[in-house]
């Protein structure tokens, strides 16, 4: 007979708010490995249920799947139904298409690879999509199709293997999510081969540990390992940290370890996670899952763009109370349907529902997210959302998905003209955004861009990017002669002492070299804070409160008072943006001078170009967003050289 385990409602608890406070941006940097709590969870409790079907001999893939829908479906429809109406409310026409996409992605509980898809380096901005966190409920849902039909054949024909069997496959999904994070993390961290290891170590235990009894003080030692790895790699893990893979091994062994250890109903961490504040937050998990991130997103989007205290307070209480309603009265009703009775209605519900919102997504994605209904003036900001930037990627500017040195083009990107001045442009994508601007000027452009790293002696970062500065300040600039070398990037504090040091090796080759400062940053895209929050020659408040500049303001000061007697001569791009401190968002025609949160369109580049070389030679008319990434210049190549002496 199955009993109830209440202590795994309290690692739920754990798990939900860990993801919560981490969305939140309190400071609990690792705390998005709340998912992988989640995963060790599934894969123990689906395995338990289904081996007890087994050995009772009463399992069906019917009644299997009718308790999955039943389970999740519900709450899901609610939430993606309310997400709908708030999108087509208050979104804008190209959020109401990638809202349209996500959908559809979703309710086949397919996000996962839709996001993954949507992963590039200069794609939409991921971390204001309100259903970007489904990708881990697709996940979920495909163990779920996949592994009951494994698990009834290994029972069937290898019982008595069957933990040895799954150690098997779950060594070989944590190998591939270990070499998959080497050089796709973000394959690594959203396929759901690279994740199902985490949900067969739940499974593992199940099989082998699930009846074992151990003594008070036993488990609350084996309790005590696992929450000691959990809170571990809350504190030392980051949105940086390369993970899954090996790294993804803590947080799941301390799961592991306290499914284990907490079953004693007199251990110490049985009674602390079965304590009703526990039991609370983990009996409401996954509706507050569902609901806290679309209350994040809606809440920076409509109302402050950056949360402070008070926010974070509001939007946690906001959270707990739609998880909380979620859970009451969509949850716990459905959960009580008789499947037998209403098997035939439970089918038929869930295909028109989701019918219904397939052709919500596809009608939004078909009308551009119903463009028809917004003003001219918001749509000419909202064409910038999706502005692709020519860099020449994948050859002279390597990103993500460019991620090996060897890929970078040489012959192409390093070519000198004798008979033109020659300039040499190096840094990450804060300097390869300057690359097509440059090429209005009669100059000769060489580029070593790649995203990873800054443009240092000693650069730490992406292998690509600190193995091609290596060749930038070993061979490229003592094998060529160039009039000047440009160096950006997209500085912190950090940098200020090996940038010093860069630019005095730089100058032994060149006659000069140019450092551009940091540029003006938002925390969301530049483009869509116009179209929501620009009102003619006026700037609404959360616009202003979205604009970074006091902390790119310490930065460009450190780097430019580091530089002010070295070889290098400094352009502040924060001055030459925001003079004053007034900073400008759109040239003389209203282009939006950066296409995100901080990168240069063409016309950006321009307008800060023209104080460093010098107006283009020819004028230049005014670019819609590129639809492609060539690296050509939309405007005619002038005559004349606009580079100062």
């Amino acid at each position: 007979m199955y009993t109830y385990r209440h202590e795994i409602d309290g690692l739920r608890a754990l798990a939900v708010l860990a993801i919560l406070l981490f969305h939140l941006e309190t400071g609990l940097a690792g705390g998005y490995v709340g998912v992988d709590i989640f995963f060790v969870i599934s894969g123990f409790l689906i395995t338990s249920i289904v081996w007890r079907d087994f050995e009772f001999a009463r399992f069906t893939f019917t009644n299997f799947y009718l308790k999955r829908i039943r389970r999740l479906f519900p709450a899901l429809f609610v939430m993606l139904l309310i997400c709908s109406i708030f999108v087509m409310q208050f979104g804008l026409a190209a959020e109401i298409d990638m809202f349209g996409k996500s959908a559809i992605s979703s309710i086949l509980y397919v996000s996962n690879f839709f996001f993954l898809s949507e992963s590039d380096y200069f794609g939409g901005d991921l971390r204001l999509n309100p259903l970007v966190h489904t990708w881990s409920l697709s996940v979920e849902e495909q163990f779920y199709i996949i592994f009951p039909a494994l698990f009834l054949y290994v029972y069937r024909y290898h019982k008595r293997r069957a933990a040895l069997l799954l150690l098997i496959i779950a060594i070989c999904s944590l190998i591939l999510s270990e070499v998959l994070v080497g050089y796709d993390r973000p394959t690594a961290f959203f396929a759901s081969p690279s994740r199902f290891w985490q949900f067969l170590t739940g499974s593992l235990i199940a099989l082998k540990f699930k009846d074992t009894d151990y003594s008070r003080s036993t488990s609350d030692i084996l309790s005590l390992a696992g929450l000691l790895l959990i809170l571990v790699s809350f504190e030392i893990y980051a949105e940086w940290t390369k993970f899954p893979g090996l790294r993804a091994l803590p947080p799941t062994a301390g799961t592991a370890l306290m499914i284990v250890g907490a079953k004693a109903p007199d251990s110490l961490f049985h009674k602390v996670l079965t304590l009703p504040p526990a039991r609370f937050f983990g009996t409401i998990s996954y509706s507050l899952y569902l609901w806290h991130w679309p209350a994040i997103v809606f809440y920076k989007l409509n109302i402050n763009p950056v949360l402070e205290t008070a926010d974070m307070l509001a939007v946690f209480l906001l959270s707990v109370l739609l998880g909380y309603l979620s859970w009451r009265y969509v949850e716990k009703p459905t959960r009580a349907i008789n499947l037998e009775n209403n098997a035939v209605s439970i089918l038929g519900t869930t295909a028109a529902v989701t019918a219904a919102f397939l052709a919500f997504g596809i009608a939004a994605v078909l009308s551009d997210g119903y463009r028809f209904m917004f003003p001219k003036e918001q749509l000419v900001y909202e064409d910038y959302i999706d502005y692709k930037m020519s860099a020449r990627s994948g050859t002279c500017f390597l990103y993500s998905k460019s991620d090996d040195v060897n890929l970078f083009d040489e012959q192409a990107c390093i070519d000198t003209d004798a008979s033109r001045k020659n300039i040499l442009l190096i840094g990450d994508s804060h300097a390869a955004h300057y690359y097509s601007s440059l090429k209005n000027y009669d100059i000769n452009v060489s580029q070593a861009t790649s995203s990873g790293c800054r443009p240092t002696i000693k650069s730490a970062g992406a292998p690509r990017c600190t193995e091609l500065i290596k060749r930038v300040l070993t061979r490229y600039v003592k094998e060529n002669v160039f009039d000047a070398v440009i160096v950006s990037a997209n500085w912190q504090n950090s940098d200020v002492k090996n940038l010093l040091a860069t630019v005095t090796l730089l100058k032994k080759y060149t006659d000069r070299v140019i450092v551009l400062g940091p540029v003006i940053q938002y925390s969301q895209a530049l483009p869509a804070l116009l179209a929501r929050f620009a009102d003619g020659e006026k700037e609404l408040r959360q616009l202003k409160k979205a604009r970074l500049y006091e902390q790119i303001a310490e930065i460009d000061g450190r780097v430019k008072s580091a530089l002010r007697d070295s070889p290098a001569a400094y352009y502040s791009v924060l001055e030459i943006i925001c003079p004053k401190k007034q900073c400008l968002t759109t040239d003389e025609n209203g282009i939006p001078l950066q296409f995100d949160y901080g990168h240069l369109t063409q016309e950006g580049a321009q307008l800060v170009l023209r104080s460093v070389l010098g107006a283009a030679p020819k004028a230049q008319v005014a670019a819609r967003p590129s639809s492609n990434d060539t690296g050509s210049s939309t405007s005619s190549k002038p005559a004349a050289s606009g580079l100062k002496p």
